[in-house]
């Protein structure tokens, strides 16, 4: 378990970094005149909720893991190290295609100033929640075959790393962090994801066959 346990803090980690989890958050606050106090408090309930959504969707797909390796535990314990490779590939075929850079949360930063405070946080919300990091949710179908405690692993270490990069990126963010340029991990997020998944799996395989 530790294996997928390593994923999910290193997969938290890159997505806490990718530009558009944090700037929007940043530019709005700025542009409104937030107070460091307040730009916390945002980054808090739009970065909750698009945490909640993505582990809601992780845990469903946690318990489809833990009902098919209830029936077929050893079949499960040996696929999922091919599940992970396979979703890598998948991610790395993305990338290649040239697929839309990763975004969350994407919101008109040219109307906000229209727009009342409350407005800006339920729309900004709104759209974290609705955007969950399906990157993920590979690891919480591992996890399901070690049950709960697993998919508990995940979920934790996915709440700590994200909320907290988060709110330390936005934090940054006032210093002028927003300007310098992240192209390759804004255009390239998915790649990296997909070696890390493939890296995972070939990790887990060795594990299973010790």
């Amino acid at each position: 378990m530790v294996h997928i346990l390593s994923g999910a803090f290193l997969l938290s980690l890159l997505h806490a970094f990718i530009p558009n989890h944090w700037i929007p958050i940043v530019a709005i606050a700025r542009g409104e005149g937030w107070s460091r106090g307040e730009t916390v408090g945002v980054t808090l309930i739009a970065g909750g909720a698009h945490i909640v959504g993505t582990i809601l969707v992780g845990v469903v797909v946690g318990l489809v893991g833990i009902g098919l390796t209830s029936s077929h535990h050893l079949y499960m314990r040996a696929a999922s190290p091919v599940i992970l490779v396979l979703i890598g590939l998948v991610f790395l075929w993305m990338d290649r295609e040239g697929g839309r850079p990763h975004r969350h949360g994407d919101i008109d930063l040219q109307d906000a100033d229209r727009r009342s405070r409350a407005a800006i946080i339920t729309s900004l919300s709104m759209a974290m929640f609705l955007s969950p990091c399906f990157e993920i949710e590979a690891l919480y179908f591992t996890a399901g075959t070690y049950g709960w405690p697993a998919i508990f692993g995940v979920s934790l270490i996915y709440l700590v790393v994200t909320l907290g990069g988060m709110l330390s990126l936005v934090l940054l963010g006032s210093s002028g962090l927003e300007r310098v340029k992240w192209p390759y991990l804004e255009h390239h997020a998915k790649r990296v994801t997909g070696y890390i998944l493939i890296v995972l799996g070939v990790l887990a395989y060795l594990v299973y066959s010790a």
